[in-house]
């Protein structure tokens, strides 16, 4: 088991490289449920963040210019999920975009001391 802070790392993707204008989707089981992610970038004004946009199955993760070449992450952990089995579950990302590719990072973590 791998920890960070209190939560519980219970998923990790190191190097996803995402070309320009195409989407990762990333299916995962959590605790029985199967959540569906996908990751998608984009260049639009002058906003830096992400979108967190639920969908049917899962959520839609909108990474708004994250095109920093020496790479931009999240400072904290965001909450993508209240769990039935307790807690959260949160996340933490990170980006190098490589000429227009984007090499991206994910986690996924179980706090269960959150609610």
């Amino acid at each position: 088991m791998i920890t960070i802070g209190n939560r519980e790392l219970i998923a990790n993707f190191p190097q996803l490289q995402i070309p320009k204008d195409e989407e990762a989707k990333i299916d995962i089981d959590v605790y029985g449920w199967k959540l569906k992610i996908t990751v998608q970038f984009k260049d639009i004004g002058p906003e830096q963040g992400v979108e967190i946009l639920p969908t049917p199955d899962g959520v839609r993760l909108v990474f708004n210019n994250w095109s920093n070449s020496i790479g931009i992450a999240l400072k904290v952990p965001a909450r993508l999920a209240i769990l039935n089995v307790g807690g959260t579950l949160d996340f933490l990302a990170a980006n190098y975009r490589i000429g227009e590719t984007n090499l991206f990072s994910l986690q996924l973590m179980h706090n269960r001391e959150a609610a």
